[in-house]
């Protein structure tokens, strides 16, 4: 869900509506960017393994550091804070936790290609 400031209800001229946008776009551009990060890896994350509540078991592309397993659980999401052009923006990766070790991993946080910085 996107967090930025509510723009104006008096705003109904197009050039109002861009300095509003303007002066709030550092905000804007971190949801976007973090709404595209999620949205990417929910579609990885879904080849992976199947849809959310699927009962089926399927072994994932990427396997645990520890104990090579390719079996795991969705474990919901951590935030993290990356270095880019705009500055810093916080970013949501899935986790996973392996069936057999209970190791928790976030299999797409190389694909971002940011510095993490928290």
């Amino acid at each position: 869900m996107l967090s930025y400031p509510k723009i104006s209800e008096s705003v109904f001229n197009v050039n109002d509506l861009s300095e509003e946008i303007h002066h709030n776009r550092d905000l804007i551009l971190g949801d976007i960017f973090r709404e595209a990060v999620l949205s990417n890896q929910e579609t990885l994350l879904k080849q992976d393994l199947g849809g959310r509540y699927q009962r089926k078991r399927i072994e994932a592309g990427f396997a645990c550091s520890v104990c090579n397993c390719r079996n795991f659980t969705r474990k919901g999401r951590r935030q993290r804070v990356y270095k880019c052009v705009i500055g810093k923006i916080i970013v949501f990766l899935l986790q996973v936790k392996f069936s057999s070790c209970g190791h928790r991993f976030c299999p797409y946080k190389d694909l971002i290609g940011l510095s993490f910085i928290d």
